[in-house]
């Protein structure tokens, strides 16, 4: 009795704030058996019987580029209970004195690669911002960029590709963007979210896109547009549609798998890259399928929403560089293939003063042939795309990530008939007559 009073008496004075919580002593691990090491998770589990990175406030992790999943520090987010790639962003550190590097948290800074005893990140990614209400509903409001990450060395040249690693663009699964700074060109992404490309192609067949402008535009993050009264506060006429932020793959779909962290595959569906539970999970479901989910790569298109997940209705935006945290909170339903430079050059400001716009938003198969580019992207289920993945994998080693693949696209622009010579002036005529008088 004695030892419950004394045990609740603790756990009131942690929750009241007048003591700090215990962080619990580190356990060595139980040995490996003989030639057989153990992974980060399970040293990390042998560990500590308490969440990593949850109560432990001596740990906290930099704004970064999203663990690789086959490091350790992306095996530790893959272990921890939250979501891997919200929960933990690849670097570890400390802010008291430098730890001991025979303790568990000496262990851990130093496998991060961070330097020990080094201070945080001063800056860290925003929370949802909501703007002010309009009549109809609220701004839709994605999270404000993390800082850069250090530029990286380019991957050095793919592979040379052969004609059975290209696949022609489905046109009726691709929109053309005319915008004030370049042509973009989105592949759709059905199978992830099926409502959301059918608005998007409904929407642009009307017309409603034409001549929208690009109001909300930030640096390091995303171009958004997609609303008729230009200013983040309006919507189509058209009811707001379902959150589509997950879908269930099948065994037999377009998915391509280019790493495999514990649990998860990382891969692409074409030209979009993915998110998946493991292939060995799919014995293990009712309907015979895994979870999957897009994930924020540069040129993936979303759509923005206010803070009801079922309030997307016309809104979008394009990603101008990198922003995993994203995931699972708004839908992803394409991706740009060709024009990320155009989204780049487009005029930044929140919001912007005399903005970029879509001159034009068409479907593909809408174009006619006469006037339709070809565009050949790369087959991702093709030997030139695994060769191109290992080199980009050699070049960025640990730092791998499924947004440093890039997607090769060949646009062909359609022959123009020649125009036709111009007519000669017509020779002049004798007049017949002396002219005037002298």
């Amino acid at each position: 009795m004695i030892r419950a009073l004394c045990t609740a008496s603790a756990v009131a004075a942690v929750s009241l704030g007048l003591v700090a919580p215990a962080i619990a002593a580190p356990r060595k691990p139980a040995a490996a058996p003989a030639g057989k090491a153990q992974s980060g998770p399970v040293q990390m589990a042998a560990a500590s019987s308490e969440p990593i990175f949850i109560r432990t406030s001596a740990v906290y992790a930099t704004p970064r580029s999203e663990p690789d999943g086959e490091s350790f520090p992306g095996q530790v987010a893959a272990a921890a209970p939250a979501p891997p790639r919200a929960a933990f962003a690849g670097h570890v550190v400390n802010t008291g004195p430098a730890p001991d590097p025979d303790t568990f948290l000496g262990q851990i800074a130093r496998a991060s690669g961070a330097p020990l005893g080094a201070k945080p990140s001063a800056a860290a990614p925003a929370r949802p911002r909501k703007t002010a209400q309009a009549s109809r509903r609220p701004a839709p409001a994605p999270v404000r960029p993390a800082p850069a990450r250090a530029t990286a060395a380019a991957p050095p040249p793919g592979p040379a590709l052969a004609a059975s690693d290209w696949r022609e663009l489905d046109p009726e699964n691709a929109l053309v963007i005319e915008t004030t700074k370049g042509r973009v060109i989105v592949e759709l992404l059905p199978e992830a979210a099926p409502g959301h490309v059918q608005r998007i192609k409904e929407l642009t067949r009307a017309g409603l896109y034409d001549g929208l402008v690009f109001f909300r535009v930030i640096d390091r993050f995303m171009a958004q547009t997609g609303d008729p009264s230009n200013t983040g506060e309006g919507a189509s006429e058209q009811p707001n549609l379902k959150a589509e932020f997950a879908f269930r793959r099948e065994k037999d779909g377009p998915f391509t798998a280019v790493a495999t962290p514990m649990g998860l595959e990382l891969g692409f569906i074409r030209s979009a890259p993915i998110v998946s539970q493991d292939s060995s999970y799919f014995g293990m479901t009712g309907d015979g399928k895994v979870a999957a989910w897009g994930t924020y790569c540069p040129g993936v298109a979303g759509m923005a929403r206010d803070e009801d997940p079922d309030s997307a209705n016309s809104q979008f935006f394009i990603m101008r560089y990198a922003y995993p945290s994203l995931d699972k909170r708004y839908t992803i339903w394409g991706r740009a293939i060709s024009g990320l430079d155009a989204v780049r050059a487009i005029k930044t400001g929140e919001p912007v003063t005399e903005p970029d716009r879509m001159e034009r938003v068409r479907v593909l198969a809408d174009i006619p042939e006469a006037e339709r580019p070809r565009v050949r992207v790369i087959d991702t289920r093709g030997q030139g795309f695994r060769q191109l993945v290992d080199k980009t994998r050699a070049a960025r080693g640990a730092d791998f990530s499924v947004c440093d693949v890039d997607i090769p696209v060949q646009v062909t622009e359609p022959a123009r008939a020649p125009a036709p010579p111009a007519e000669a002036p017509p020779a002049p005529q004798p007049s017949g007559g002396y002219g005037p008088a002298a």
